[in-house]
């Protein structure tokens, strides 16, 4: 049973309050929106979007000692645009505050403002970020959606390592996949760009991008505070 409606609205205006490190919280919260919310107890509308008074008096959250302002200034200052606060106003003028994720969820949502990529030309490039321990097996089978949607692409590439504040790579990239954008669209795969700059896509019939859409693969080094990088063999063995 979710806590009153009293008690959801003095959580939310900042009231109890618990200090605790931001990055689980902004964890936490991601794990929410995208997976789990549901599994929760939560009450989540069909474009994803979650009260914020629910969301922060979670079994998950609670403890934690989440408030209002320290959500707001946890999406306004997340480099990577993870998430999106609106208000709306209820029949009696009350003010409603809701968020969610604004992609990587694994159950469907509608309406997340999708722009379909039709041509290779609207976006830069279309770069996926990896580790060495996951490239052999994305080099024999390809990119996979796994659990997810869509598959996460990078639009652009950031100027230094660690790669926390670009959308679509994983943080700490040892290994740089670019899709052959032209290539991919004409074999019927369909891609989008998100309201924060990722390239998604769900990949073909079983979700994969497979390795004959890999325009080139790089190993990405940091020299000098500079993102420097080199032509790799498909083996993460041959990497080092």
């Amino acid at each position: 049973m979710l806590p009153s409606r009293r008690y959801l609205s003095t959580v939310a205006n900042g009231t109890l309050c618990k200090r605790d490190n931001s990055l689980s919280v902004s964890r936490t919260v991601s794990w929410l929106l995208r997976h789990s919310a549901r599994n929760e107890g939560l009450d989540i509308r069909p474009d994803g979007f979650i009260r914020v008074e629910e969301l922060v008096c979670s079994n998950k959250l609670i403890q934690k000692g989440l408030h209002f302002n320290q959500l707001r200034t946890l999406v306004e200052k997340d480099k990577k645009g993870r998430f999106r606060l609106m208000q709306t106003l209820e029949g009696d003028a009350t003010a409603t505050w809701w968020i969610r994720a604004n992609q990587g969820h694994s159950f469907t949502v509608d309406s997340l403002d999708l722009q379909p990529i039709t041509s290779a030309d609207q976006v830069e490039m279309a770069v996926h970020g990896t580790s060495f321990e996951a490239w052999d097996s994305i080099a024999a089978q390809g990119l996979s959606r796994m659990s997810r949607n869509h598959i996460h692409l990078a639009s652009h590439l950031p100027d230094s390592q660690p790669f926390t504040a670009i959308s679509g790579l994983r943080p700490r990239s040892d290994i740089l996949v670019y899709i052959n954008l032209h290539l991919a669209l004409s074999s019927g795969i369909k891609f989008f760009l998100s309201t924060n700059g990722v390239v998604l896509t769900p990949g073909d019939e079983a979700g994969f991008l497979h390795p004959s859409l890999f325009e080139k693969v790089e190993r990405a080094y940091i020299r000098n505070g500079k993102l420097t990088t080199r032509p790799i063999m498909p083996r993460s063995d041959e990497l080092n």
